[in-house]
């Protein structure tokens, strides 16, 4: 077990004031927290940056799967063979470099440091 504590800091008050008008507040409170994650170095936020995109490619690629199956099944000829070739290749890179290899670095980059008792991994923003 490990004494980090990984809890971020109490803000200020006065950064909670506002002069902004309640329409832009959220707006702006959006692309701070989406520039916060993007530029993070915490090891779990970029290990659930890499698993989230690994999520969304695999669900981009379960729906070439399903229009490829059914293509198989129906055999109505929705595409002709050129194009039924590039989706099936298309397919199975989508689902080993876009699916399979950022969800395996996602859990590996989150999970190793945690095990090892290590702060952070080195180079964080490399990862």
């Amino acid at each position: 077990m490990t004494t980090i504590d990984t809890r971020p800091a109490a803000s200020d008050a006065a950064s909670d004031a506002s002069t902004e008008p309640d329409a832009l507040v959220g707006v702006s409170t959006f692309f701070s927290n989406v520039a916060v994650w993007i530029t993070t170095t915490d090891h779990k936020k970029i290990g659930r940056l890499y698993a989230g995109v690994g999520m969304l490619v695999l669900l981009a690629a379960s729906v070439l799967g399903a229009l490829l199956g059914l293509e198989k099944v129906d055999n109505a000829a929705l595409l002709d063979q050129g194009a039924l070739l590039q989706l099936m290749q298309g397919y199975r890179v989508a689902l080993v470099f876009g699916a399979l290899v950022p969800l395996t670095l996602g859990l590996s980059i989150a999970v190793t440091p945690l095990q090892l008792g290590a702060r952070a991994i080195a180079f964080p923003r490399v990862a």
